[in-house]
This record gives structure tokens, sequence and C-alpha cells, in this order.
């Protein structure tokens, strides 16, 4: 079986741009107060940029045959995994704010606030979107998926989440819970009749 890449790689650049990001604003903060403002001519709009967006990702505990090796995953103080701060229990969305080597610094969004360490193993960062049996197609903003469609979660607001298709340009609002680690097994819609006994003739 392939070893699954290491999702540290993939976010290095994003994440030391977002810590490049601050350090300018601190430096252009303390600079501005030596010189005079720059005069803003009338009635013209001010903008200021916006820091780049931080990666979400899933804390899993799962292996990677996908199946659960571990309900909670050990948060520590420093990359290493010697202090544990806290667990987080699988499938929890977190915000990346750091990283070393294939240790990633993250805050998780859901449940007890956690602030550490984890091993980029336990971190998934493209996810399934999949709805409820028996079609197992989520919607998004309203339009329905195909069931297992990848995306990449890049908000969460209370039991809705902002994700961008991983195949394609589209992005928008989906219900949280409709966000999962795994994709729905073949046949969805036949896997759901099979459990339930709906349509089944004795």
């Amino acid at each position: 079986m392939p070893v699954r890449p290491r999702l540290a790689a993939g976010l290095a650049g994003v994440v030391v741009l977002v810590g490049a990001w601050f350090g300018a604003s601190d430096s252009a903060s303390g600079a501005g107060s030596e010189a005079a403002p720059p005069r803003v001519p009338p009635l013209t709009p001010v903008t200021t940029a916006a820091p780049p967006a931080s990666p979400l990702v899933l804390i899993s505990g799962r292996d990677d045959h996908g199946e659960l090796a571990a309900a909670l995953v050990e948060l520590y103080a420093a990359p290493g995994g010697r202090t544990p701060v806290g667990e987080a229990p699988d499938g929890t969305l977190a915000r990346v704010v750091g990283l070393d080597g294939t240790w990633l610094h993250v805050r998780t969004l859901e449940g007890p606030p956690i602030d550490g360490w984890v091993d980029d193993f336990h971190l998934r960062r493209e996810l399934h979107l999949v709805g409820a049996a028996p079609s197992c197609r989520a919607t998004l903003d309203g339009r329905a998926l195909p069931a297992g469609e990848q995306a990449v979660v890049t908000e969460l607001v209370g039991g809705r989440a902002r994700v961008r298709l991983v195949h394609g340009s589209a992005a928008g609002w989906v219900a949280r819970a409709s966000v999962h680690e795994l994709a729905p097994r073949e046949g969805c819609a036949e896997d759901h009749i099979t459990r339930t006994g709906v349509g089944h003739h004795h």
C-alpha cells in the first residue's frame, strides 16, 4: 500500500506565509510611530489587506487503512511529543498556526479549546463531503454534490463549514455534519437499504 504523503510538506509554504504576514504587520506598525501617516485624498476608500488564511485540518485517530486506532489524539506542548497538553477527539477540526518539521502547531475549533503540537500523521487536509443516507449526497449552498466529493475546509462557523472543492474551483457552505475523513462505502444507497432492512422482501 502506498505511503500517505506527509501533510507538513504541502502546508509549509502556507504556514510560512501566514507567519511572514504577521511579522510584516508588526514591523509596519512600529515604523508608523516614527513617521507621519501618508495623506489620504478625500473620499478615497482605504482598504487593509487581510492576513492569509491559515489552513484548517481534521485531527484523525485513524491509521492508513482508515481503521480507528485512537478515539482521542494527544496534543503536546512542543514538537517531539514529550509533554501532553490535551486530547482532541478523532474528527475535530483545527487551525494550523505553526510548523516544525513534521510537527504542526494547531488550535482546535471544536470542543474545549486546545493549543498544542501534533505529528502530521494525525492530520488530514483533503476531506470528504457525505450527506445522509440513502443518497449520501451533501449539498453545497443548496446544490447536491456527488457522494464523497473531496473538499478542503477553509472556515468554520457554528454548524456550517465553508469548503473549496478539490476538483474544480467551486466553493461554498455545507453542513458541518457532512464533513468526514472517509468517503462513503461504494454503493451507499444499497448499503443503507441492507442495514435498515428497507426494500427487503421476505
